[in-house]
């Protein structure tokens, strides 16, 4: 189950880079060392536990984004996005966009607490 429970959660790298970075959200799925747990199945008040938001709840990060943000057309962006449309790791992908946008400052991290808060 782990594999296939790995294509639809953002990878622990990433999820720690979210971390990282404030995100501080709910998520069905937790990295804990190596393995990801369903969230009852894991001691919620586990220190090391990172939330591994599912490919579904990036969607919903990135389907609240405002409309009017404009992002650079960088190098980067673009080389996100292209391996985003291929869709062979879309937690990862969405992951991804959410990170750079953060990085960038067209993202508060606040903002995305809320929404799934």
């Amino acid at each position: 189950m782990q594999s296939k429970l790995n294509k639809q959660v953002a990878n622990k790298e990433l999820s720690e880079k979210l971390w990282e970075l404030g995100i501080r959200v709910d998520s069905l799925f937790y990295h804990c060392e190596d393995t990801i747990y369903f969230h009852e199945d894991i001691n919620l008040l586990a220190a090391d536990k990172i939330p591994a938001l599912t490919s579904s709840e990036l969607g919903f990060i990135l389907a609240n984004i405002p409309d009017d943000i404009e992002v650079p057309a960088s190098e980067e962006y673009m080389n996100i996005c292209k391996e985003a449309v291929s869709m062979k790791e879309e937690a990862n992908d969405r992951a991804r966009i959410v990170i750079y946008l953060i990085e960038q400052g067209l993202v508060k991290v606040d903002e995305i607490n809320k929404q799934l808060n």
